[in-house]
C-alpha cells in the first residue's frame, strides 16, 4: 500500500508541474523507496544532462542544421553523478526560443521496463518523462529561421544540461560554410585507388570505392545521407553512409560471371535535389527557374550509353514520368516528369577494369640507341592490375674494346599501357637485348625480351 501512495504522490506533483491532468498513465509496480523519491524525502542531487540532435532515424546531426519541413530527434540524456540516482520516470522540459514553435508532442515510448509517460505542449516549449535508461524524447520540426537554442530542464530532480544552438536551412543570405543541404549531382563524384584489379580469372580480387558529395554550395551534406550501389558483374556493398567528411566507402569483388572485355560498370545514386539555375539569388528553387530535368535511372551493364532492355537493369523506385528529356548512359530519355524535384536520384558511375595476370609486352617503336617504346597489356588489351611493376635490363653481350656497354638508365611510363625505355645511347643498343620484367600485384611474373 505504500508503494501505491507514493507513486500517487509522485504522480500529483507532475500533474502539478504540468497543470495539465494526465489521462491514461502507467502505473509501475514498485518495491520500495529511493532516494530521489519525494515520498520519502524528496531529491537534491543535481544530474547532468546531454542534449543531442539527430534525424529521425537517430543519426546525430553533424551540423545541426535543419531543413525546412523535415522532423528531427531532440535527445535528453540524465547521466547520475551519484549512484542511488534514479534517472527513469523524470520530467524533462525542452524548450526554444520564444519565436521558434517547432515543437510538437512526442508519442509514448516503451521500454523494456514500463515507463509513466506524460506529454504536454505549450508554444515553443515540450515535456517528456524519460525512460528507463534516463533518455527523453521529443520531435522538432524544420522551420525557415536563423538560429535558435535547445535548452533542458528536470524536475522532480534536477538538471544541468548546455543548451544547444541550431540552425535552419535555407537561411537568409547566409555565408555558404555555415549551409549544409540537399546532395548535388555537380558535387557527386565517385572514386578509386585501384581501378585496374587482377580478376579477370580470380574470385576475390578487391576494389575500394569511395564516394563524395556536397551540395549546390561546395559545403558537405548531411552525415549519414546515404549512398546507393550497383555492379554489372561481381559483388559490391549495396550502400554506404557518408561520415562527417560527407564521403563514404564501398568494396567490389570479383565473382562469378565476368565481361568478356574485362571491363565492369558501377553504378553509385544518392537521393538529391535536382541541378537548377537560381536567377534571383535567394538559394532556393523559384518557379520559372531553368533545372535540369531527371528520369529513370539504370545500370549500363554493356557501356554502350544507351538502355537496353534485354542486357541493362532499370533502377526500381526512380523518377519516372512521359516527358520529353535527353537520355544518357545514366538516365532514361523521355522519362521525366516536367517539374522540378527536392527529392530524385542522382546517378554517376564508373568502370572498373578486371585484368588477366598475364602480360603481353610488344615493340611499339623502332629501337635506337638512346631507346624505344614498349607496350605492356593483358590479354584483352587492357591494362595490367594496378600495382603491377614493369623493370628493364639490356642483357651483357660480347663488345669489343673499350666498346661502351648498352645500359637501360631509365624506365617512364608514358599511359597505362605504354613504358618509355631510356638507354644510355652506346652504339650498338639499338641491336642489345633487353629484358622486360612484369610483376602483377598477386606475384604472377612474364618475362619477354626485344
Amino acid at each position: 500500500m505504500t508503494c501505491f501512495v507514493g507513486m500517487w504522490r509522485r504522480l500529483a506533483q507532475v500533474w502539478r508541474w504540468l497543470g495539465v491532468l494526465a489521462a491514461g498513465a502507467v502505473l509501475q509496480a514498485c518495491g520500495g523507496g529511493s532516494s530521489d523519491d519525494p515520498g520519502v524525502g524528496g531529491a537534491t542531487t543535481s544530474v547532468p544532462a546531454v542534449i543531442t540532435l539527430s534525424d529521425v532515424s537517430e543519426q546525430v546531426l553533424a551540423s545541426n542544421v535543419l531543413s525546412p519541413g523535415s522532423v528531427y530527434l531532440v535527445k535528453a540524456r540524465l547521466v547520475p553523478a551519484t549512484t542511488g540516482v534514479s534517472v527513469a520516470n523524470q520530467l524533462v522540459t525542452f524548450r526554444t526560443d520564444a519565436s521558434y514553435a517547432g515543437f510538437f508532442p512526442a508519442p509514448t515510448f516503451v521500454s523494456s521496463s514500463p515507463t509513466t509517460t506524460v506529454t504536454t505542449t505549450v508554444t515553443a516549449v515540450l515535456s517528456a518523462i524519460t525512460d528507463a535508461t534516463g533518455v527523453a524524447r521529443a520531435y522538432l520540426l524544420g522551420k525557415q529561421q536563423n538560429g535558435s537554442i535547445i535548452s533542458a530542464t528536470c524536475a522532480p530532480i534536477t538538471c544541468v544540461a548546455t543548451p544547444l544552438a541550431f540552425q535552419t536551412y535555407p537561411l537568409n543570405a547566409p555565408p555558404d560554410s555555415v549551409l549544409s543541404g540537399q546532395p548535388s549531382v555537380t558535387g557527386f563524384t565517385l572514386g578509386t585507388t585501384t581501378p585496374v584489379i587482377e580478376g579477370l580469372l580470380t574470385d576475390g580480387a578487391t576494389s575500394v570505392l569511395s564516394a563524395r558529395v556536397s551540395d549546390r554550395f561546395g559545403n558537405p551534406v548531411q552525415a549519414g545521407t546515404r549512398v546507393y550501389w550497383k555492379a554489372a558483374y561481381g559483388t559490391i556493398d549495396p550502400y554506404c553512409d557518408l561520415d562527417s567528411t560527407s564521403s563514404c566507402e564501398v568494396t567490389y569483388a570479383t565473382s562469378g560471371q565476368r565481361p568478356a572485355n574485362g571491363l565492369v560498370r558501377v553504378l553509385a545514386y544518392v537521393e538529391g535535389a535536382e541541378e537548377f539555375t537560381d536567377l534571383n539569388g535567394n538559394r532556393r528553387y523559384d518557379a520559372g527557374e531553368p533545372f535540369i530535368d531527371v528520369g529513370s535511372v539504370y545500370l549500363d551493364r554493356n557501356l554502350n550509353g544507351i538502355y537496353d532492355p534485354i542486357s541493362d537493369e532499370l533502377i526500381a523506385g526512380s523518377t519516372s514520368g512521359n516527358s520529353s528529356c535527353n537520355g544518357s548512359a545514366l538516365t532514361l530519355p523521355n522519362t521525366c516528369d516536367g517539374a522540378w524535384s527536392s527529392k530524385v536520384r542522382l546517378p554517376r558511375s564508373l568502370t572498373l577494369t578486371l585484368s588477366g595476370s598475364r602480360a603481353r609486352i610488344q615493340l611499339e617503336s623502332t629501337r635506337a640507341n638512346g631507346g624505344f617504346r614498349v607496350s605492356v597489356k593483358d590479354q584483352n588489351g587492357n591494362p595490367m592490375p594496378t600495382g603491377t611493376t614493369v623493370t628493364m635490363v639490356a642483357l651483357d653481350v660480347v663488345l669489343p674494346d673499350k666498346v661502351l656497354a648498352c645500359k637501360v638508365t631509365s624506365v617512364q611510363q608514358v599511359d597505362d599501357l605504354t613504358y618509355d625505355v631510356v638507354t644510355n645511347n652506346a652504339n650498338g643498343c639499338a641491336l642489345t637485348p633487353v629484358q622486360v620484367t612484369v610483376k602483377t600485384p598477386a606475384g604472377t611474373i612474364s618475362v619477354g625480351t626485344l
